[in-house]
């Protein structure tokens, strides 16, 4: 009976997190709903934290390093939220639980994953109705934002024919959850063109180019894994998807100057002024910080007091806000993914999918920021990977 219980709490995380990502859709943003929803779920996520690490099993390292960045992060919020001022950001107040927020929204979610992972109640049966869940979500979110970008567009009177809508990353997310289909190729190719058509649309060159990247490797990994006869199969059905991407990719260029703008001052080397914001935070490592600052940082969101705006890569982040501290538990919680990512089982879609999760997000490291922006899209797939590999290994065993 408690088995199946834990089963349903895993139902109820799952679709108040989708209520969570469409609240601005269902007018509740900073309500007292809102705020209700994501307290009940990190306190949730913190719980099955605690119960995670109470297991006499010996856990993937991959967690060891998580623990070690969720308590480095929990410790410089707290401090930060004790006697943190507030920051703009924009024309928004950045209030000092936001920070620890964002944080645990982003990373908690695996360990309530990984656990019902191992207990089976996350599973491919499970995944393949979330798969749904999460591109409504995500194409309903992205439509809802977009409108309001509109409506702040008119009220401004900026005529133009196009917007960057940030939300492109969460159908980044997605890619991953794709991989665990090699049965369904046809579901798996249909994803793909939507997934690229709406990063296409959303016009964010970071998470276009992934994207891209994303798309190739997946092609490679299907005729790979493909079988003799499926091979052939494979290649008609990448040609259609490679085709009907480049169709729209030209569409848009033809037909939208605000994306054919987009693209020519990439190819100008426009990089929305990250190479200021990257030589502002450089400098200040290296000409204005302490010894105590260098090696420990000057505190959460300290970017945003040193250049007013965070820094767009999350070691220089890092080295501001957690010194030399904060980069060396990043380095070795990317060293635990790498070898998580090593040891995974190849014929079941699960290292490839992790293998994407891992690109995608170090990727994010470099020109945007990627520990404090997984969503469940992404948290569940590693979750459940995890909870593969602990159960692979538990066999081993015994």
């Amino acid at each position: 009976m408690m088995v199946l219980k834990e089963k349903y709490v895993l139902y109820l995380y799952v679709l108040l997190w989708v209520f969570y990502d469409l609240q601005s859709l269902l007018d509740m943003k900073g309500s007292a709903l809102s705020l209700g929803i994501v307290l009940v779920l990190n306190v949730v996520s913190l719980y099955y934290l605690v119960k995670v690490n109470l297991w006499k099993g010996k856990n993937p390292t991959y967690l060891n390093a998580l623990n070690l960045l969720v308590l480095m992060f929990t410790v410089y919020g707290v401090i930060h939220c004790l006697d943190g001022p507030h920051y703009m950001v924009g024309v928004q107040a950045d209030k000092p639980y936001n920070y620890l927020k964002a944080i645990y929204n982003s990373l908690l979610p695996i360990y309530i994953f990984y656990y019902f992972a191992c207990k089976g109640s996350l599973n491919m049966r499970l995944l393949s109705i979330l798969v749904f869940v999460f591109f409504f979500t995500a194409i309903l979110s992205f439509w809802n934002y977009g409108n309001h970008l509109r409506e702040v567009m008119e009220q401004n009177g900026v005529d133009r024919d196009g917007f960057v809508n940030n939300l492109g990353y969460e159908f980044l997310a997605l890619f991953p959850i794709l991989s665990f289909f090699r049965k369904r190729p046809v579901l798996q190719y249909v994803g793909m063109i939507v997934l690229m058509s709406f990063l296409l649309l959303g016009m964010k060159r970071g998470a276009i180019l992934i994207g891209f990247l994303c798309m190739l490797l997946f092609l490679m990994e299907m005729f790979k894994s493909a079988k003799r006869f499926n091979k052939i199969v494979i290649i008609v059905l990448s040609l259609v998807a490679v085709l009907v991407v480049t169709f729209f990719l030209f569409h848009m260029l033809s037909s939208n100057q605000f994306f054919q703008y987009r693209l020519r001052v990439t190819l100008e080397g426009n990089s929305s002024g990250r190479d200021l914001i990257y030589s502002t935070f450089f400098n200040y490592l290296i000409y204005d910080t302490s010894v105590s600052e260098f090696l420990f940082g000057a505190g959460a969101n300290a970017t945003l007091e040193v250049f007013v705006n965070y820094a767009h890569n999350d070691w220089l982040e890092l080295a501001v806000n957690q010194g030399v501290l904060g980069v060396l538990l990043y380095a070795y919680y990317w060293y635990a993914a790498y070898k998580a990512w090593k040891v995974m089982d190849r014929t079941d879609g699960t290292r490839f999918a992790f293998g994407l999760v891992l690109f995608i997000f170090f990727m994010r490291t470099i020109f945007s920021m990627s520990y404090g922006s997984m969503n469940i899209y992404v948290t569940c797939v590693v979750g459940y990977c995890l909870g593969t590999l602990k159960m692979s290994q538990r066999r081993i065993e015994t």
